[in-house]
Parts: structure tokens; sequence; C-alpha cells
């Protein structure tokens, strides 16, 4: 810190967080907790949000072993469904602070299977619902 001009002369303390609140979306998901962890490490609270109730529960509980109770927090949250993103944000904000941070993370996911392909189409042969789906979340 340069202590005249009140600068970080660090180059990880200019990417401080200092606290501020992260929403990440398809927060249960692997890619969402390793953006929690980013957030979380640079000093912000994780808000992990995701349509399945268990799997958040999950991640919220191994990230709050890892960083601290305040570190983490979990909603669950069907992102396709406007009244209830609304509901949920006020949530946020009263129980944890003001949203400074969104990492849409949220996918309808093609799901790995046990050999390693995934299970997923190409755009061109997306079916209309299938279109659908993924352009609502």
């Amino acid at each position: 810190m340069n202590p005249e001009l009140n600068i970080p002369t660090n180059t990880l303390d200019k990417f401080r967080l200092n606290g501020a609140v992260a929403v990440i979306t398809g927060g249960a998901g692997l890619l969402g907790e390793k953006h929690a962890e980013a957030i979380i490490e640079g000093g912000g609270r994780a808000v992990l949000v995701d349509i399945n109730q268990d799997k958040l529960d999950q991640k919220v509980s191994k990230l709050r072993a890892a960083y601290g109770d305040q570190s983490t927090y979990g909603y669950v949250l069907d992102i396709t469904d406007e009244a209830s993103v609304r509901e949920t944000v006020a949530k946020i904000e009263a129980e944890v602070g003001p949203i400074s941070i969104l990492i849409n993370n949220a996918a309808n996911n093609p799901h790995v299977k046990a050999d390693g392909t995934m299970d997923s189409a190409r755009l061109e042969t997306f079916s209309r619902e299938t279109w659908d789906k993924d352009f609502a979340v």
C-alpha cells in the first residue's frame, strides 16, 4: 500500500472484494463451487442460488467447512421464475447484504457420463423446446 496516496501496490490487493456479496446462479454445480472459492478467497461473500436443494446444501456445507460460516449462503431458486427471482433477491439483500456481483453461471446441464462423454446436442439440432428452455435459463 502506498501510504501517501492510499493506493494498493500489490496486484492482489487491487482486486480485494472487501465483503462484497456475489450471487452465483447454478451455484450447486462444479463451476459454481469454483466461482465461490474465488470470491471467498478474494474477500467476498458467496451466495449460491440453485434449483436443486440437496446439491445446494452440500456445496454450502462444504464451503462453510473450508472457509467459515459467514463465507457462503445458499438459496433455492428457479431463475426462470421472475417473481421468485425478485423474492429471493429481496431475501438475500435483507439477510446477507446488498448484491454487488452477479456470476451468471446457470445452464441447462449437459450431463457428463461415466465414460467422460457429454450428453448434449449441437446447436443445429436443438429442438424448439430445448432452445426455449436454454434461452429461459
